[in-house]
């Protein structure tokens, strides 16, 4: 009787409880904070760039 073995649910396929489920959000919220703060840092680097290109012309 193999079949016992491949009922047996592999940890990855269970589902989260609800703490591990919430800190994986929380997880990801700080990763979309963190990347649009990095966006706007290179936002502002660019401009910053520009400007100092544009001085330097004239």
């Amino acid at each position: 009787m193999g079949l016992h073995r491949s009922t047996v649910i592999p940890k990855a396929i269970q589902l989260p409880s609800e703490e591990e489920a919430a800190s994986e959000v929380a997880g990801k919220q700080t990763l979309v904070e963190k990347s649009r703060l990095l966006q706007h840092i290179l936002h502002l680097t660019c401009h910053a760039n520009h400007c100092n290109a544009s001085m330097k012309m004239t």
